[in-house]
This record gives structure tokens, sequence and C-alpha cells, in this order.
């Protein structure tokens, strides 16, 4: 997907764009590739239409949504951040219910818990985390109409405060958030609040996507990709949220939103990065710290002044803070940005590895759709949505890894 010229020119004239940002030399790499596993090859499984890849806060593990399969599979972390799969979890197989077509995880910062939402089953379900494997059990399921009287219709996104003490689900069919309170014990989780587009005077939730939590706990994001929106939350003592700011493509000089993809918040938690795939950009807003509020401050578009990023799905901090890595599910790439930690903006683009389709670029490359970072900062996850992969990456700066070596590397 391009951007417009109308757009393109608009965007590039308020912003001072005179020319596209240039690629460093390849002895540059922020990210290099380690591992690659393809669905169907040598015995691995789960990994059909793969959309999402998390890590769990120990590193011990890495978990996949395969919705093609509806499968989530358990990978063994070494200390290298190589994979092993020891676990695949599969709707209607072996008791498992409710991860029919499933495409997102997350894990609770205590690592006791991953919750998973299914798609076509309409449901949101809890699983047990055992601490010295990595291994799932189901424990929970939440389903649309019975345990909750809407807002699961087409969950394609959840998030876990820091406290531990809510998960939040976000239902780009209902457009919808679900709220729920955790029991930080068992995990088990209690329907609080649910905020619905068209109900109850809700109005700008249309194909409600990314939900995250600010590292504060203060207050919730939400990318509602219909509406051309994205919303601001405040979070209650209790979990519950109160809409405090709507930022609207095309209106009040916001640019670059329409289309959320994706939302992360720096580590300073002086900005969030959003991703718009409708434009094929990445927006910068200076975020409030008093009330969370979001102002845009810089804004990058493809083919203006960054490359490859048509479709950007995901948006990785490297451990030390100094690059911004975005994954490009139409260019088929990964590039890295270059941060500054005062501000938050994104200078040069110090890697762009992409596809040229001859052969020669690893084939993880192909339409990625989620990355994740180790807790170290040792390696960078992705998965591939159309060949089925899942690829490891080795990070170039210094590893903060248990057992690790300095230049990312295990000791041998």
């Amino acid at each position: 997907m391009h951007l417009s010229r109308g757009l393109s020119a608009s965007l590039a004239a308020g912003i001072g764009v005179l020319a596209i940002a240039a690629a460093s030399p390849a002895v540059a790499d922020v990210v290099n590739p380690q591992q690659i596993f393809m669905d169907g090859v040598a015995g691995v499984t789960g990994l059909q239409a793969v959309r999402q890849v998390v890590v769990s806060p120990d590193g011990k593990n890495v978990y996949t949504a395969g919705e093609g399969q509806s499968a989530i599979t358990v990978w063994s972390r070494a200390h290298d951040g190589s994979l092993k799969e020891i676990q695949v979890l599969e709707d209607n197989v072996g008791g498992i219910t409710g991860i029919n077509f499933v495409d997102n995880l997350s894990v609770s910062p205590d690592g006791r818990n991953v919750y998973a939402a299914g798609i076509q089953s309409k449901t949101f379900v809890t699983f047990s985390r055992n601490p010295s494997t990595g291994e799932l059990t189901e424990v929970q399921v939440i389903t649309n109409g019975v345990d909750v009287p809407s807002g699961l219709n087409g969950v394609v996104f959840n998030s876990i405060s820091p406290d531990g003490k809510n998960v939040y689900s976000a239902a780009t069919i209902d457009g919808a958030v679900v709220v729920f309170a955790r029991n930080r014990r068992t995990g088990i989780l209690s329907p609080i609040q649910v905020i619905e587009d068209g109900v109850d005077g809700v109005d700008g939730l249309e194909g409600a996507f990314p939900v995250i939590v600010s590292h504060d706990g203060k207050n919730v994001y939400v990318g509602a990709r219909t509406a051309h929106n994205v919303l601001v939350y405040r979070r209650a003592g209790n979990g519950k949220l109160t809409l405090i700011q709507t930022l609207t493509e095309g209106s009040d000089g916001v640019r670059g939103i329409d289309g959320a993809r994706y939302i992360t918040e720096a580590f300073e938690e002086n900005v969030v990065y959003v991703s718009g795939i409708v434009h094929n950009t990445i927006a910068v807003l200076a975020r409030d710290p008093a009330t969370g509020e979001l102002t845009e401050i810089q804004t990058l578009i493809n083919h203006v002044n960054a490359v490859d990023i048509s479709n950007p799905t995901a948006m990785v901090e490297s451990f030390d803070h100094q690059h911004l890595i975005v994954t490009a599910f139409n260019s088929f790439a990964i590039t890295s940005f270059h941060r500054d930690r005062r501000t938050g903006k994104l200078g040069g683009q110090e890697q762009d590895t992409f596809d040229p389709g001859d052969g020669s670029v690893d084939p993880g490359l192909i339409q990625i759709t989620s990355a994740a970072m180790s807790p170290g900062g040792q390696n960078l996850y992705t998965v591939g949505f159309f060949g089925g992969n899942l690829n490891v990456w080795r990070i170039k700066e210094k590893s903060h890894e248990p057992g690790a070596a300095e230049d990312g590397n295990a000791p041998q």
C-alpha cells in the first residue's frame, strides 16, 4: 500500500521533509538473523497463518498464535535466544476450547498466566503457566453473550496492566474494549466494564484494534482503525476506564494515525508511537506525564522521510532505548530508527533489511505481523503470516540477558 501523492505532499510540507532518509551500511545493522522455523518443516506445527509472538517476562519462553491452525505454540528459549518447540495447543484437541482462529496473546507480568482470544469462537481464554517449563493449561473460557453481554466479537488484541490487576481486550468487529479484573493469585478474570461503540453514547471506537496500558498504569490507549481515531482513557484504581481525549486523523493537525495497527509507549514515558496502515506512517505523540494526553510532534511517511514501512505492523524498542525497530507487512522489511531519548523523536534510518524477491533474503521477512523483544534485549522474535515463519534475530548491542556475553551471544 502506497501513499497518495496529495497526502505525501501535504505532510512533507507540514514537517519540512525534503528527502528520503538513507539506511546505514550493513556493518551497522542492529538486527541480524539467527534462526528460522517454518510451519510443516522439521516437525514444526502451529505456525500456519501465524499472527502474534510474545516473550515471557522471565525470558524462558516464547509463545506464538497461529490462526490458520487455531493453535498456540509454546517454545522453550535457551540462553543464546534459540528456540525449541515443546507444546502445541490446538482448538478442540485434547480438551482445549475457545481458541478458534486465535491471533493474539499476552503474558502476565508475574509470568503466571497467558491470555488469548478466539475470533471465531468469540471467547477470551485464561491459561495457567508452568513456571519451570512454560507449558500451558487452560483454566477459564469467557464466552461472548454468556459470561459477558457483548464486546468479544472479533478480539484482535489484548494487554495487561503493569500491576497485573487488569486485562484489556479490543474487539474490532464489536468496536469494543472489555475491562477484566484479574485475580493475581489464580489469574481468573471477571469482566467489570464493556465500552462498545454505539452503546450508551460511546462513539469513535469502530474497528478497535490495538490496546495498551501505559507503563505508569495511569492510561489506556486504543486505536480505532475504522473510526480513524486514537483514544486516550484514564484508568481508575479498579481498572475501569474514562475517556479523556480522542485524536482523529486530519483533525487539529493530527496526521499519521489513520488505520492504527500498533501502539507502543517509550521507556521514558514521554512519547507514544502509533503505526498507521492507511497511509503507511509512524506518528510520534508527546505524552503529558500528568494526564496521559497526547500531542503529535513528528510523522514518518513511507517514501517521504522513511522507506520500507508500508503497512507497519509492530514497533519494538531496543534494550538500550536508542533504537525503534519497525516491521512492515507489505514491504517485507525490518527497519531500525535512531531514537532521541529526550524528545522521543526518530532520527535517521539506521537499517533497512528487506526482501528483494530474489531469494537472497531470509524468508522470515515476508508479511511480518508481530515482533517481540527478549527481556534483556538480546533477541528479537518476529512471525511471518504468509510463510508461517518464526524468526529469531540477534540484536547487535550489549546484551543484558542472564548468562549472555556482551556482544549479544551466549558463552559457548
